[in-house]
């Protein structure tokens, strides 16, 4: 996989990728964000009572499935 690096700030949730690496890339492409300097990435989070919807938690049908413990305990 062929990639590039540069530094963009983020305006209102959008990073522009400078004009001379438009040509080499279009379509759907993989973003890895990481600070600059070595200050700690500061999560934004709404005010107030952390709730429990705030989290994602996988979800896993489990309708028809049983657990046998003898065979876990192995």
């Amino acid at each position: 996989m062929q990639s590039i690096e540069f530094e963009s700030e983020i305006k209102e949730g959008n990073i522009t990728i400078p004009e001379e690496y438009l040509k080499y890339f279009s379509g759907v492409v993989k973003v890895i964000i990481m600070p600059v300097n070595n200050n700690r990435i500061k999560y934004a989070r709404k005010p107030g009572p952390i709730d429990p919807r705030d989290f994602d938690y996988p979800k896993i049908d489990t309708r028809g499935w049983k657990f046998n413990r003898e065979e876990a305990n192995e």
